[in-house]
């Protein structure tokens, strides 16, 4: 749908209510758990506050389910779903992304390759 110039849209996103939100966490989780059995990731547009937040939550939940580390990255854009480092029970890392792709490393902003299991 077009607008005169200087007209705006009358469309208003309205927040999620808690009912909504919790709707939206039952039902992705399934699907996101899914996902990430299937491909090892999962991403989704997500460029509002409330919609971060509802995925960072459906990512608790898919740990929970799965019973493994799951974690998100949100760029204000869009947001990805993984599984997180297997924790080393002799080595502390200070980084969650060593092992991570490229990209992963570099919007960490460690550099780390992956045979290095500490990156600061």
């Amino acid at each position: 749908m077009t607008h005169p110039l200087g007209a705006q849209s009358a469309y208003r996103r309205v927040p999620l209510s808690a009912a909504e939100k919790a709707r939206g966490e039952a039902n992705f989780a399934p699907f996101v758990a899914q996902m990430l059995v299937a491909r090892g990731r999962f991403r989704v547009s997500a460029d509002t506050p409330d919609q971060v937040e509802l995925f960072q939550q459906v990512a608790r939940r898919v740990s929970d389910m799965l019973q493994r580390p799951v974690v998100s990255y949100a760029n204000g854009r869009e947001i990805v779903i993984t599984f997180g480092p297997e924790e080393a029970p002799a080595l502390a890392l200070q980084c969650g992304i060593v092992g991570g792709t490229r990209r992963e490393r570099a919007w960490c902003g460690c550099g780390a390759e992956p045979a290095r299991p500490v990156c600061r």
